[in-house]
């Protein structure tokens, strides 16, 4: 499929039934559903493009249909980090939105990537009405704080092999995409060494030697693993990871 740059579709029985099987929307009267459907617009965007950046005012929200997006912010310092990445079905961002805010976060396309998109008030007004949407929206939000606490603590107290083999195990739940008899990650060297908090120079020195043992092969801003169960043995006692199974 080609995705054009600001280019929209129109809405799809595909675009229906994905709605509902969103965990943002679980729950909710399929008529209410609908309804919430009818407003909303498809948009598409090309690899590298940007959703969002961080201080833009709050209008839009964005669930994720097909692609993947990275969250990122820049340190003081002017590095940029990766806060999330988020896989077909999420909502793009935290949903604690509050129309007339700003976004705390840039949003960007990590490939080819299609979004249903509300006007914020819509689904504020939705979230008033069925209470149901905003707790849905709390489970997705404690989870999101749940994995943030997890790189933090493995980041501040593990050495450059557990970082990083955390940061591919959790790319994997997020974007990790089955081809053929590998899972590919849309992500750059760089990217997970920003996930990771680990320079790309080391990023680039311990996927070479997984790409000796089998584990991994490495292309141009997609990392291929071979081996989904020999690199999550390398996380040490990551919870998180062991959730991944390839069917």
């Amino acid at each position: 499929m080609n995705f054009d740059q600001g280019h929209e579709e129109p809405k799809t029985m595909l675009n229906y039934l994905f709605l509902r099987s969103s965990e943002l929307f679980a729950g909710i009267p399929s008529s209410i559903q609908m309804q919430v459907m009818d407003r909303a617009t498809t948009r598409c965007y090309v690899r590298g493009e940007t959703m969002f950046f961080t201080g833009d005012v709050i209008k839009k929200v964005l669930l994720l249909v097909e692609g993947c997006v990275k969250l990122t912010q820049i340190t003081q310092r002017g590095d940029e980090i990766i806060l999330r990445l988020h896989g077909p079905g999420e909502v793009v961002g935290v949903p604690d939105w509050v129309p007339g805010e700003s976004h705390s976060y840039t949003a960007q396309a990590l490939r080819a990537s299609r979004v249903l998109a509300w006007n914020a008030n819509t689904i504020k007004s939705t979230k008033e009405r069925f209470p149901q949407l905003q707790r849905n929206a709390g489970k997705i939000i404690e989870r999101a704080l749940t994995n943030l606490q997890r790189r933090f603590c493995t980041t501040t107290t593990g050495d450059v092999r557990s970082r990083l083999a955390l940061g591919v195990a959790q790319s994997l739940e997020a974007i990790g995409q089955e081809v053929g008899s590998h899972v590919e990650i849309c992500l750059s060297q760089e990217e997970l060494g920003q996930m990771t908090a680990v320079s790309t120079c080391e990023v680039c020195r311990e996927l070479k030697k997984w790409e000796r043992q089998g584990l991994v092969r490495l292309r141009r801003e997609v990392i291929e693993v071979l081996n989904v169960q020999g690199v999550l043995g390398l996380c040490k006692a990551n919870a998180s990871s062991r959730s991944y199974v390839v069917a």
